[in-house]
């Protein structure tokens, strides 16, 4: 067991399996939610605007806030290490670490539910089953945002999942750091966010032995973003976006990056910029589990190599 993490490899196809079952239950007796029914979505949709509407009080419970800030940092760990499919949820809890509630604590303490539920589930890796989409050993990734969907910031939502040998190795959700005026400008947050992890991996692969020979490509649905950082389309509406737009432009340029436009139904990281119904939460957590296959990356608490 390497931090907190349980692996398993099969000495017949090579696969590497991993969960945190172990980890879980212990977290589940630790703060009594073992004999709770386990829940099918770490989060309802519209439970993230009913955080916002909640009221907080007045003078701070020390308590309670002490309380919440460990389940996050526990719910934190599981998030980056095995369980990219509740990313958003626990992205959206980490906004009330100091101004916290009781009824902020129950929303945690679903998504503890939830985790109980899927804790048996095993991430596999295993290198024979790559397809003809992409060749062994090449990156590729998918970049998502959701404009504007923070009701008392209205900044967006953004997320990227970094793929190798058809396998997530890398994700993150979180808040854009500045207030998107357009779609656009949004797409191009989560992209360029994208882009700086698809720059750290590719020289993790280069040291690796498996150097990256063509363009990483980065799977995007909004044309718009696409256009800009491909034909250098800065007008009187896009100039405030120039650093990011540069940044992802030279990428570009030095060949190390391609973006590709892809269709609604193929995006992976929907599962990172909203909550979903169950049958959609269930589809997309489906795919991570069951079809990534083969290499995993996980860097200190979130990235390291191995190989299948």
């Amino acid at each position: 067991m390497v931090l907190f993490v349980k692996y398993a490899f099969d000495m017949t196809t090579g696969a590497i399996g991993c969960n945190q079952d172990a980890y879980i239950d212990r977290l589940l007796r630790q703060y009594g939610l073992d004999q709770y029914n386990a829940t099918k979505l770490p989060v309802n949709p519209g439970t993230v605007t009913d955080l916002a509407l909640l009221p907080l009080p007045a003078k701070t419970n020390k308590l309670c806030v002490l309380a919440y800030s460990v389940l996050i940092g526990e719910l934190l760990f599981i998030a980056i290490i095995t369980a990219p499919q509740m990313s958003y949820a626990v992205s959206c809890l980490t906004r009330y670490m100091v101004v916290s509630s009781p009824a902020h604590l129950e929303v945690a303490n679903q998504v503890f539910r939830y985790l109980r539920g899927v804790k048996g589930d095993m991430i596999r890796w295993c290198a024979r089953d790559v397809s003809s989409t992409h060749t062994v050993g090449q990156v590729y990734g998918y970049a998502d945002a959701s404009f504007a969907d923070d009701s008392t910031s209205r900044k967006s939502t953004l997320a990227y999942f970094l793929f190798v040998n058809i396998a997530v190795f890398s994700w993150r959700s979180c808040l854009g750091s500045i207030v998107a005026t357009s779609t656009n400008e949004a797409e191009l947050q989560a992209f360029a966010m994208c882009a700086a992890e698809v720059l750290y991996a590719r020289k993790l692969c280069m040291e690796l032995g498996f150097p990256q020979l063509h363009a990483t490509t980065i799977y995007e649905i909004n044309m718009g973003c696409i256009s800009l950082a491909q034909h250098m389309h800065l007008r009187n509406r896009s100039k405030h976006i120039a650093l990011r737009f540069f940044f992802v432009s030279a990428l570009i340029k030095s060949g190390q990056l391609t973006p590709v436009q892809c269709a609604s139904a193929d995006k992976i990281t929907d599962l990172g910029t909203a909550a979903r119904t169950e049958g959609y939460h269930v589809l997309r957590s489906t795919l991570i589990y069951k079809l990534f296959k083969t290499i995993l990356f996980l860097y200190a608490t979130h990235l390291t190599f191995f190989k299948a």
